[in-house]
């Protein structure tokens, strides 16, 4: 393999110098997409290195052929080995070297930038009674004009200087420094002030959980107050346990699904404005069910066009009354739609003056039946306004409403 250098001791021309400028983006790089690029060799324990162009500290590399590196003998169960281009300035040579190593880690290599230095390429994991390389690390990076691109995380271990950059398998990776002057990489994702994107796509959340977890977005810090977000669920936790969470809690409509979608609820609902409204409905059943030895009459509510009327109680005492009937579709279906609300719907009239509300009032489903809801204007006029979302009240459902009030 012939490698020419540039760079080290001696007089380089304007052309040389135009080409290592141009290539000094960091303290290692290599420039063409495949250059150096590692496969198995074809003896045993071999790996073979392809041609390309490198840079590292000053010093540009030409390979402009192939070469087979040979691998010590496997002692454990498997064992990683570091490819890397050794530079040494006094011999003005770079030559690709195998570096034995351990155990998946970078192994100690030369640093020492003017004298010998080993720029790292490759881990390479060889496994005893295998002959051939079991598994590669990229350990490469490229540079380009304002950046630096690389194929594996581990690239972080040995370029680590404070304010190195790299974009790594899609993601943005800084090396920092805090108010302590300790330095750490963190994801670009995860740098304070505003990220302003147009699409913000993850492709493979972890599992949010309780604690810990890696989901797609965690709002919060995981030992505080949080919500994570993964493909499929929104969980709101503190210090990994769960706890409430709040949608439109300052105000404004929740729409879950459409028309044909249901909503379930494994646990236990928790409706204060409802269990109160049913508290209503029950006292009012318990006040109807009284009412029930008075005798009952045929006369005195007519029923409306497309309906019957039966089981009619019409009562007064004092300032107060009474209605309570049955009616029965003989019409044609009603539809309801999402919210139930199906307009105004005439069932029938409280024929007898004597026996009209002074106002308009609610009546309410005093037996078993559809929950439906209806209300009797002052001129006796019987209305049903709702039934239960998406349900067709077709012919023959029958309900028993009933309701007090006080005489006009």
């Amino acid at each position: 393999m012939a490698i020419t250098s540039r760079g080290y001791s001696g007089t380089i021309d304007y052309a040389d110098w135009a080409e290592l400028a141009s290539a000094m983006g960091g303290q290692y790089g290599v420039l063409e997409p495949g250059a150096f690029q590692a496969s198995p060799g074809a003896g045993s324990l071999q790996v073979k290195l392809a041609v390309g162009t490198a840079v590292g500290h000053g010093i540009l590399d030409v390979s402009d052929a192939a070469v087979t590196l040979t691998a010590a003998a496997v002692s454990g169960s498997s064992r990683w080995d570091l490819v890397a281009l050794r530079r040494d300035w006094s011999a003005g040579t770079t030559t690709p070297v195998l570096i034995q190593g351990d155990a998946k880690a970078i192994p100690t290599r030369n640093t020492n930038p003017g004298t010998v230095d080993d720029q790292p390429l490759w881990l390479v994991r060889w496994a005893s009674g295998q002959s051939a390389p079991q598994e590669f690390v990229d350990l490469r990076v490229w540079h380009g004009d304002g950046g630096m691109l690389a194929g594996d995380l581990m690239v972080r271990d040995y370029l680590n200087r404070p304010g190195t950059v790299l974009w790594i398998n899609g993601q943005l990776w800084v090396r920092q420094v805090n108010s302590s002057g300790i330095a750490s990489w963190v994801s670009a994702l995860n740098l304070s002030g505003m990220l302003t994107a147009s699409r913000l796509i993850i492709t493979a959340p972890g599992d949010v959980g309780l604690a810990g977890g890696s989901p797609g977005i965690l709002i919060g810090a995981e030992n505080d107050y949080n919500v994570g977000i993964d493909n499929n669920e929104i969980m709101a936790r503190y210090n990994g346990q769960p706890t409430s969470l709040g949608l439109n809690w300052e105000g404004g409509n929740v729409n879950i699904g459409n028309a044909d979608s249901s909503v379930g609820i494994p646990g236990k609902l928790s409706t204060p404005a409802l269990t109160a409204v049913m508290n209503d409905v029950k006292s009012l059943k318990s006040t109807v069910a009284k009412l029930d030895d008075v005798q009952s009459a045929t006369s005195g509510v007519s029923a409306a066009s497309g309906w019957t009327v039966s089981s009619i109680v019409l009562t007064k005492s004092g300032g107060s009354g009474f209605v309570r009937a049955t009616f029965t579709r003989t019409g044609g279906d009603i539809k309801s739609g999402p919210s139930g609300d199906i307009g105004n719907t005439l069932l029938g009239t409280v024929t007898t003056s004597a026996y009209r509300s002074r106002n308009a009032v609610p009546l309410a489903p005093v037996a078993s039946g559809p929950a439906v809801s209806a209300y009797m204007n002052v001129d006796g006029k019987i209305y049903l306004a709702a039934i239960p979302p998406n349900w067709t009240l077709s012919k023959g459902w029958s309900f028993q409403l009933g309701g007090m009030y006080f005489l006009s």
